[in-house]
């Protein structure tokens, strides 16, 4: 069973949201585009002008340099639609170790099924990770 989640967070490391959902049977790649997919989304909704996107997967990092809106998979178009806005957004590969706020997003438990969680303030588990 995959999930995907991820936090946003402003220039000085400081929280402000972070998002979790299970997504049933997936892959990893698709779970890694999910939650970029709704970083982007919940940034969007948020107005923020400048993004800057950590991503540990490598294959992800190299399929985001050549979004398409021709391409065959919806999510990437989606991806692809919001990368287009009037907005700055950068995709920045990072090393796993350094993405430890996401990956234990991704691993929160949820008794949802597929909804989309948001958290407005850090969950308890977080904190210690955060600060």
């Amino acid at each position: 069973m995959g999930s995907a989640g991820g936090v946003l967070q402003d220039h000085t490391r400081g929280f402000i949201l972070a998002y979790h959902r299970k997504l049933g049977r997936t892959t990893i790649l698709q779970a890694e585009f999910w939650g970029v997919f709704k970083g982007l989304k919940l940034a969007w909704f948020h107005s923020y002008e400048r993004l800057i996107v950590h991503i540990d997967s490598s294959d992800v990092h190299q399929l985001l340099f050549i979004l398409s809106p021709d391409n065959p998979f919806p999510l990437i178009r989606n991806i692809t639609e919001l990368f287009n806005e009037t907005w700055f957004v950068e995709f920045s590969l990072i090393l796993r170790k350094a993405n430890v706020v996401v990956d234990h997003m991704t691993k929160i438990v949820s008794h949802q099924t597929s909804l989309l969680i948001v958290f407005e303030t850090p969950p308890v588990s977080l904190i210690e990770i955060l600060y």
